[in-house]
């Protein structure tokens, strides 16, 4: 058996997603959300929530994590084949007590952040980190969505503020896509409420019909009843393009080479050079929806 641990956010997760397809079957621990994503998109993922108690004591020096973890937990260790860590760079206390729970097992230590001078996808990063420690995988292709569903997605919000195109041209938008005949769902999540002033979060209640979405498994069900997925550079963008959703991105200031979401059907739209994300016109945005519908 093969392991993976992994604790980022939504959108670093998702792009793991082509490792673990290529492992299975293979433990994916993350936070128990994450985790249980991952096992309700891929077939033969074991879902571990990482907050169990004796993964935390992995990150101690000195201390006795095969007590907190169990038997159970000790006797999968000590018979896994591969164990693929996101969480330490090898040379910390977590490697130290992982290398002994797991003596037996290959073990590989991948720094999730490439140099800022690193001009090809962050994938490729993970990609060479794995064969410069020895492991080789062949990557199965992203399936493109199945729903006939012409409903399209949007989602005005991102963690960063940078990252997140005007929302006066995201009304904008989604009154055109409406205005054209289109169903449009707008959606937001506990970043945006969290964010949000009140004031905000009631207008697009009340204008746009936004919908809150509490939790990964209520987005997958959205997404699973689309045809198209418009966002910022965020997590749930990343998720839509790993179901094989016709997801447009709206991309900036990062670069776009490094951390867009990988997909079949992801189209990127980005000012010409590294500038903000307000550079990007509603026109150039109706314009690639018209393309890809």
């Amino acid at each position: 058996m093969n392991i993976v641990f992994h604790q980022g956010a939504l959108g670093d997760w998702v792009l793991t997603f082509p490792i673990l397809r290529a492992l299975r079957p293979v433990y994916a621990v993350a936070p128990y959300s994450k985790a249980n994503l991952a096992a309700r998109l891929i077939d033969r993922i074991k879902p571990v929530g990482i907050e169990k108690t004796g993964f935390s004591q992995l990150y101690i020096s000195g201390g006795n994590p095969s007590s907190q973890l169990g038997s159970s937990w000790c006797n999968i260790l000590d018979d896994t084949t591969l164990i693929i860590s996101f969480v330490s760079n090898g040379d910390d206390a977590w490697a130290a007590n992982i290398r002994e729970l797991a003596s037996r097992a290959h073990h590989v230590f991948i720094r999730p952040q490439p140099p800022s001078s690193y001009r090809k996808h962050v994938t490729d990063w993970y990609d060479e980190q794995l064969r410069d420690q020895g492991v080789e995988l062949c990557y199965p292709a992203i399936e493109l969505s199945t729903s006939d569903s012409q409903n399209v997605v949007v989602h005005p919000g991102s963690g960063g503020n940078n990252k997140c195109w005007p929302a006066d041209r995201f009304e904008k938008l989604v009154s055109v896509l409406r205005g054209h005949g289109k169903s449009v769902t707008v959606i937001y999540g506990d970043v945006e409420r969290e964010t949000w002033a009140q004031k905000k979060i009631d207008h697009w209640q009340e204008q746009l019909n936004a919908q809150f979405i509490p939790d990964l498994d209520q987005l997958v069900d959205v997404f699973e009843q689309a045809g198209m997925f418009i966002g910022n550079d965020t997590g749930p963008t990343h998720l839509a393009a790993a179901m094989g959703l016709h997801t447009i991105v709206l991309f900036g200031p990062s670069l776009h080479r490094v951390w867009s979401p990988r997909g079949p059907r992801v189209t990127v739209i980005s000012p010409p050079r590294p500038c903000p994300i307000s550079h990007i016109d509603v026109r150039s945005v109706l314009a690639m929806v018209k393309a890809c519908s």
